[in-house]
């Protein structure tokens, strides 16, 4: 006991001694536990923010884009699976706007309407949501070409070109970082930003008139947002909410795939009918070439 008392009247009388040392290797721990603890519990609060943000904003748990568009029978048949619990048929393209250093590449996205329950719920800092077809909203990060609302963007692609008037600035829970904007297939290949828009003021850049004329449909879509039925109640890093969105996953596209050989059986089918028949017109028509030549010959 008289040991144990010793021990601590040498250890204060120690401190005391050296208040400056003893405090400065106090400081050194406290910080270096503190920063240790910080850097431990940053991944989950991040993980925790995100999930958070892009709850509130209704992000889309599953997006496809097809090459020859979705039509309102395959939305219809998608809608109808077990687990889908919303489906947004829209477009999203690439595009090329003009500005005074020139011309720099965008991609377009696009929904029937815009409110408050909307899926991808853009964020508006300026201004309000599009609601007639000659209207957009525009990526913050485009405000650099002093684009503002009231003023008018030009957008082209291979489709044509279209004008629309800004009437929003937003953020978009598609994009978390404002850093990279990703890759562009016009242009010299990068990304400015995003533009956001009406089905219907999208459709003429959105669709290919060639795949509507090929399928003999002009009201396809280039793209389905998805909504699965519970996702919310999941951590979106989690692996539960990896297993139940590859549950619904799995069955969308069986079902997206059936459609897809459907149209191509359809397509090559109805091309092969139109082989055939000039094949035949050209053998018909040779046959009778080479009869009138012999006859002639004769």
């Amino acid at each position: 006991m008289v040991k144990k008392k010793f021990y601590w009247k040498t250890v204060f009388k120690n401190i005391s001694q050296s208040k400056g040392r003893f405090f400065s290797i106090f400081m050194i721990i406290f910080l270096g536990a503190a920063v240790f603890s910080g850097l431990r519990n940053t991944p989950y609060t991040m993980a925790s923010s995100v999930d958070t943000y892009l709850n509130n904003h209704n992000y889309a748990d599953l997006t496809y884009i097809a090459t020859l568009g979705f039509s309102d029978e395959d939305v219809a048949k998608v809608r109808s699976l077990r687990g889908v619990k919303k489906v947004v048929p829209c477009y999203q393209f690439d595009a090329l706007f003009s500005h005074k250093d020139g011309k720099s590449g965008v991609t377009v996205y696009s929904q029937d309407h815009y409110d408050q329950n909307m899926l991808d719920r853009p964020e508006i800092v300026k201004g309000r949501y599009p609601k007639k077809e000659d209207e957009c909203i525009i990526d913050v990060n485009l405000g650099k070409y002093n684009y503002k609302i009231g003023h008018t963007i030009e957008l082209s692609n291979d489709n044509g070109t279209k004008t629309y008037k800004i009437v929003g600035i937003v953020n978009d829970p598609r994009y978390i970082s404002n850093v990279d904007r990703g890759t562009n297939t016009l242009g010299d290949g990068t990304n400015s930003g995003f533009v956001e828009v009406l089905n219907d003021g999208a459709r003429e850049l959105g669709l290919n008139s060639k795949v509507a004329q090929l399928r003999n449909n002009d009201h396809l879509y280039t793209s389905l947002l998805v909504d699965v039925e519970g996702a919310q109640n999941y951590d979106l890093f989690s692996s539960d909410y990896d297993d139940m969105i590859e549950t619904v996953n799995t069955r969308i596209k069986s079902t997206l795939s059936e459609e897809i050989s459907d149209q191509y059986d359809q397509l090559t089918g109805d091309m092969q009918s139109q082989l055939d028949d000039a094949k035949k017109q050209y053998e018909e028509g040779y046959q009778e070439y080479k009869r009138n030549l012999d006859s002639f010959n004769s």
